[in-house]
């Protein structure tokens, strides 16, 4: 089996299918239909994360595959922050109750709807209440943005968390939009990549090809990352929108990547850089060495930064500036996924050891695959509640 039919194998395992991506889409637009029926409300609801960028996987955790997780916004339209967010709370949690859906829980800020199984497959839909962000807080936002055409999407979140009950900005639609213009970016470079290498009358490969190239790699790195801290002590495992933005900011920064197994290699590479560099390594050297992180990421002060493109308020790593070890637990990650792409590139082990390798890491199961399939070339996500 060559490399990309390796990856077709391992995404048919752990991507959603476009029946159960359908049925995903379903859920949550029949519920809040219905919470805008009962609630009276003017609502605009959309989805987020990673199933706004198309990168959902299913989550994998305590050594079992888990439900998927689909976060959607509801910005409310002619509500503003003059309501406090726990009341903002209040009134969708009597909607809810309303429309009949029990089988809920309220956290500090969202409400989590469970369903039942079907086809083997269960979901959870997150329910983010949300308003309008106000002037003020867009001007401060604008001024910290580097993509300030996108700032004014931004909502107000409420956190009711005890003796908070305060306001957060996000801007879940401007990231969704600065993510569909770096796929659109890659795919651009990819099309000029292939004219400067190929013949014009090679047969055209599909419009999105390098597009999932991308997102394929980041749903694979996002799957490595739910076995490797289910089965480590490290608790702190990264978010999503940690490996989606290093992810697309490298891709365009990077030299083309013909596949992924190339694009894993290159980003895992990079990301090795930030463990020297807290340990002094300077940014300068890196750079010297052909290394392009230091323009992804920036340390400053012993602080990390990586700031939310559709919002500059947002810094992304600042749980490694809270909590030391959250850094060292991602850099000991990136190490484990550099052992595993060698492992895959080297030749003095055996292909079908490659491949029980990498199915390994990802927990998923090998046993019903035939030897004689695999034949790999040499060739080179914020948590609105605790689950």
């Amino acid at each position: 089996m060559q490399k990309n039919e390796k990856i077709n194998e391992v995404l048919a395992k752990i991507d959603l299918t476009k029946t159960q991506r359908e049925r995903a889409k379903e859920l949550y637009t029949n519920i809040c239909k219905t919470i805008i029926r009962t609630s009276g409300l003017d609502i605009n609801f959309y989805s987020q994360g990673s199933f706004a960028t198309k990168t959902a996987v299913r989550p994998f955790k305590d050594g079992k595959d888990r439900s998927y997780d689909v976060d959607v916004i509801c910005e409310v339209q002619n509500l503003d922050k003059s309501i406090t967010p726990s009341k903002l709370m209040d009134i969708f949690e009597e909607a809810i109750d309303s429309a009949g859906y029990h089988n809920y829980t309220r956290w500090e800020k969202c409400f989590t709807v469970e369903y039942a199984k079907i086809d083997d497959i269960e979901f959870t839909i997150d329910i983010i209440p949300s308003v309008a962000e106000s002037f003020e807080t867009l001007e401060k936002i604008r001024q910290e943005t580097e993509c300030i055409e996108l700032v004014e999407t931004s909502i107000a979140i409420p956190n009711v968390a005890p003796s908070y009950n305060k306001w957060i900005s996000n801007n879940p639609l401007g990231y969704k939009t600065w993510f569909e213009n770096q796929t659109q970016a890659y795919e651009k470079k990819y099309e000029e990549f292939r004219k400067g290498i190929f013949d014009s009358t090679i047969e055209e490969l599909p419009e999105d090809a390098a597009t999932n190239l991308m997102r394929n790699v980041i749903k694979i790195l996002k799957r490595l990352r739910d076995v490797y801290f289910s089965r480590a002590t490290a608790q702190s495992k990264p978010s999503s929108i940690v490996i989606t933005t290093i992810v697309a900011k490298l891709a365009n920064k990077l030299f083309y990547a013909q596949d992924e197994f190339t694009l894993l290699n290159l980003v895992v590479s990079e990301l090795q850089q930030l463990e020297s560099f807290s340990r002094g390594k300077s940014i300068q050297k890196s750079l010297n060495e052909g290394f392009i992180i230091s323009e992804i990421i920036a340390l400053s002060n012993g602080q990390w930064i990586l700031k939310n493109p559709a919002n500059g308020l947002d810094n992304i790593l600042s749980s490694w500036n809270e909590e030391k070890q959250v850094a060292k637990d991602f850099f000991n990650w990136v190490s484990d996924l550099k052992n595993l792409v060698e492992s895959q590139t080297s030749s003095n082990i055996e292909d079908i050891q490659k491949s029980e390798m990498l199915y390994d890491s990802l927990n998923l199961d090998f046993s019903s695959i035939k030897e004689a399939d695999f034949e790999v070339n040499s060739a080179k996500a914020s948590p609105w509640r605790v689950k």
